[in-house]
């Protein structure tokens, strides 16, 4: 009888463990922690980009962080949805200590992308452990080269 139970208290555990990583649902291969290895502006390398960037998407929401160094970094928080071979990635969103054009619902100013609006990325490639996305401001194409990290 108790190894009956082990096993079945085991089996909740395996399911409840593998029903939060993906926390409302399989998003597919957005899932997990993203590295931008690389940010291009016009074609050629952005001189303001020190390959410090992470992307990690889960459910609807998606987190860049900055890092500055081991301990310290710059976290910027939006929503996401994809329509077709389009990226949305919202930054409209504030709470009480911030408007959404600055601190954490404003996206890093390297990356072209504008505050306290949804910005649409063109989905190049997705497949594997790498995405490619790519956005025109009217003025520039930002190219954005994520590899699967961890």
């Amino acid at each position: 009888m108790k190894k009956a139970i082990r096993i079945f208290v085991a089996a909740i555990m395996a399911i409840a463990a593998s029903a939060c990583t993906h926390n409302n649902g399989d998003i597919g291969p957005w899932y997990g922690l993203w590295k931008l290895e690389s940010l291009e502006v016009d074609g050629s390398p952005a001189p303001d980009y020190d390959g410090n960037q992470f992307w990690a998407f889960q459910n609807d929401i998606v987190q860049i962080d900055e890092v500055i160094d081991d301990m310290l970094y710059i976290r910027h928080v939006a929503t996401w949805r994809r329509e077709g071979d389009i990226l949305l990635i919202d930054f409209t969103h504030y709470d009480s200590n911030a408007p959404s054009t600055d601190g954490n619902y404003a996206p890093p100013a390297n990356l072209g992308l504008e505050p306290d609006a949804v910005n649409a990325l063109a989905i190049e490639s997705l497949g594997g452990r790498r995405i490619t996305l790519s956005h025109d401001t009217g003025g520039k194409v930002y190219t954005y080269r994520l590899r699967k990290w961890g």
